[in-house]
């Protein structure tokens, strides 16, 4: 009877043994697993090169700053493009009055000099008189909040999709478009001309008809816009923008047709679109090569790269270091004027012009702050600012510049108090989420395996001694 015993004993010691050592394996396994997740999580917390599709990455921003970060801060007209209120974003329903003004008042406490409104004409156009008068009281609310007022054209949103005209009827419909805007708001700015690439879409037949193609034709037409402009709104500054990328791709119409318009005394201002490093190379190459022909040079939109990746939280550290380089560039080209585009990512990165379409949702999400806001903020605050207003009916344009000592130069955005700190750009890495919840269960699961094994040990030796 006893060796019987002694033999059952054995064969369930040798099987409990077994399904103890294959628990202890499993448990290895999960804390194995959770250490993985653990360095999973570091490692999006702590990014070390992150890139977008312009080629921009931090080692690339790291590289400029050495190039181009100033020893003294000139003057530079901030600029905000109002969103809600441009292109054919007024049509949507869910962009009501409340939601146009949370971000017309989130914009306007970056401390911004100037708004920037991309005006769709297509309710002039369709005769729609209250979406007209929507935007003219945005506008009379970016006066009264003692903002300059820049108006790019952007035709109308009508000519998309099946609505095109042919170029000859394009430009006669420009110019009467131009005249009713300027007539009506008085902008302290106006872009006659937003990229002449941008209007290729537009037009029936942009891409046979030579005038469209033709350096010179655009040449007239800017002179035309310009005077038709200053004919109704004499105070008003009238400039032009390209789209930089475009001055390497197609430089036989580019540089005639921006050196062209250094013989026009009608143009104040050429902007440059940057929104990749190429931009910014063709930039600093075509000033280095050609001048400024004696107009101001604007940044007039900016970002660090542009498609729906742009609307990825995980761009939040990469953002605010490209804006303070950006801000670098702009003095090292001795811009006068620099615009970010993007301006709904200064509050959210889940803010795109289709989403959300809760009224509620997006006023709360404009009560928010990114760190590229904040960058663009501590810049504004810090920076030399020459800011123009116009308050009455007539355009009457005053300027106030405000100047700084010439040893301070804008480094970060650490400083909450307008003043200027002398510290690298640093933030907290991002919060990580989902990861170490996930975690926290694994090792929870692996300690309970441990003590049940540790519980099963202790009986099993226990029944051995008892026999």
């Amino acid at each position: 009877m006893r060796s019987g015993k002694d033999t059952s004993l054995t064969f369930y010691g040798r099987l409990h043994h077994q399904v103890i050592v294959l628990v202890v394996m499993f448990s290895v396994l999960l804390l194995a697993s959770g250490a993985i997740q653990l360095g999973r999580s570091v490692d999006a917390a702590t990014p070390t090169s992150q890139t977008d599709h312009s080629g921009i990455t931090t080692q690339w921003l790291s590289q400029q700053t050495q190039i181009w970060k100033p020893t003294t801060n000139s003057s530079i007209n901030f600029q905000v493009l109002f969103s809600r209120a441009s292109y054919g974003d007024l049509e949507y329903s869910y962009n009501n009055m409340s939601v146009q003004l949370a971000d017309l008042s989130m914009i306007v406490s970056t401390g911004a000099g100037c708004v920037r409104v991309d005006i769709n004409y297509a309710p002039w156009l369709q005769n729609n008189q209250t979406e007209i008068n929507e935007l003219t009281t945005l506008i009379s609310q970016i006066r009264a909040d003692g903002k300059c007022l820049v108006i790019a054209d952007s035709a109308s949103e009508s000519y998309r999709n099946g609505g095109q005209i042919s170029w000859t009827q394009f430009q006669a419909a420009w110019i009467q478009r131009d005249r009713t805007l300027a007539q009506l708001y008085h902008p302290d700015y106006f872009i006659v001309v937003k990229e002449p690439g941008w209007y290729v879409s537009l037009v029936s037949d942009s891409r046979t008809n030579p005038s469209f193609q033709s350096a010179s034709s655009w040449l007239n037409l800017t002179q035309t816009l310009a005077s038709t402009v200053l004919s109704v709104s004499p105070n008003t500054k009238v400039g032009v923008s390209v789209a930089a990328d475009s001055l390497s791709a197609q430089p036989s119409f580019y540089t005639p047709f921006i050196t062209g318009l250094y013989g026009q005394s009608n143009i104040s201002f050429v902007g440059y679109d940057v929104y990749d490093v190429t931009g910014f190379t063709n930039t600093q190459n075509f000033l280095d090569q050609n001048g400024n022909g004696g107009k101001n040079v604007w940044i007039a939109e900016a970002w660090d790269g542009g498609g729906n990746f742009i609307y990825d939280s995980s761009q939040a550290q990469l953002d605010q270091q490209w804006m303070l380089v950006l801000y670098y560039f702009a003095e090292h080209i001795h811009a006068s004027a620099v615009m970010p585009f993007y301006t709904d990512l200064f509050s959210s990165y889940n803010l795109t012009n289709t989403y959300p379409t809760d009224p509620a949702q997006i006023i709360s999400l404009y009560g928010q702050q990114t760190p590229v806001y904040s960058e663009f903020k501590a810049i504004v605050a810090a920076s030399p600012l020459t800011s123009t207003s116009s308050t009455s009916s007539t355009n009457t344009t005053s300027q106030s510049t405000h100047t700084s000592s010439s040893s301070q130069t804008i480094t970060s955005t650490t400083s909450s108090s307008n003043t200027v700190s002398t510290t690298s750009s640093t933030s907290p890495p991002p919060p990580v989420t989902g990861k170490l919840p996930r975690l926290s269960i694994l090792l929870v699961i692996a300690l309970i395996i441990v003590i049940v094994v540790a519980v099963s040990v202790g009986l099993l030796l226990t029944r051995r001694r008892q026999t």
